[in-house]
């Protein structure tokens, strides 16, 4: 039996190394390549979410919701006019005249709002006036009326508005508005062109220290909100009555959180 040499042992171990690193170079390969199908992937069912949230969009950028708290309660015992009763709280609130010809249909939703979907959309239609009020005090005037006229936006929009109204608070951008279009649009600074917001990556630069607070707050100030309508839902219960203002409340929660920041302005 021929003696071990270290020499032997050195070729051994080099060998060992080779293998090794060969290995690790495979491994390493194989890892990237995986990272890149999931990157694919990932960039994939972004677009497919973004192409969703459009089409919803076609939908949804016709209708205007009355929501707050001084809405009138759903009427139990006889069926509500429900395009004259919008015409007359935007009337109201806003002191803007709708004409109800140009309102396809009206009702309530199971929380209590109001929606009315409009087939006149153009300059000098009333969705144009109400959607494009403009100058200071216009977009809530009669504040101790607490009813609120606003854009129906998809899932994914009104948690983009909901962003841009707390970055608007905190100083980071000039002004937010729903475009025709159906998206957000933001303006960074007075006279700028309004950026489209078509995802969360959009909204990111304006997320500061000082805007997360401002959502985190408001977040806080929905749930305390919530379990007021929990509460408010368990009495009427053991009351042996039921209120559709409150039912479905929790699905108010972008919305609600929004007014309680518009409402300060």
């Amino acid at each position: 039996m021929s003696r071990l040499t270290i020499a032997d042992v050195n070729e051994s171990l080099n060998a060992f190394k080779k293998k090794v690193e060969s290995n690790f170079r495979t491994s390493n390969a194989k890892l990237k390549a995986i990272e890149e199908k999931i990157k694919e992937h990932d960039e994939a069912l972004r677009k497919i979410e973004r192409d969703i949230n459009d089409t919803q969009r076609q939908t949804t950028k016709n209708c205007i919701i009355l929501s707050g708290k001084h809405l009138p309660l759903p009427q139990k015992d006889a069926r509500e006019d429900c395009i004259n009763l919008f015409t007359q709280l935007v009337k109201r609130k806003y002191n803007i005249d709708i004409d109800a010809n140009e309102i396809a249909i009206a009702h309530r939703r199971k929380n209590g709002t109001i929606i009315a979907k409009f087939i006149k959309l153009g300059p000098g239609s009333s969705f144009d006036n109400l959607r494009n009020r403009r100058g200071k005090g216009s977009r809530n005037p009669n504040k101790d009326l607490q009813i609120y006229a606003n854009v129906m936006l998809t899932k994914t929009d009104g948690k983009l508005r909901f962003m841009a109204s707390c970055a608007q608070k905190a100083g980071e951008i000039h002004f937010y508005d729903v475009l025709p279009s159906g998206r957000i649009g933001i303006r960074k600074e007075e006279g700028d062109s309004m950026i489209p917001i078509d995802s969360f990556d959009d909204i990111k630069p304006f997320l500061t220290e000082k805007t997360l607070k401002l959502i985190k707050n408001a977040n806080k100030d929905r749930g305390a909100n919530q379990k007021e309508r929990r509460a408010a839902r368990r009495n009427k219960q053991d009351a042996g009555s039921s209120d559709e203002s409150v039912e479905d409340g929790e699905k108010m929660d972008t919305l609600e959180a929004l007014e309680n920041v518009l409402a300060k302005d």
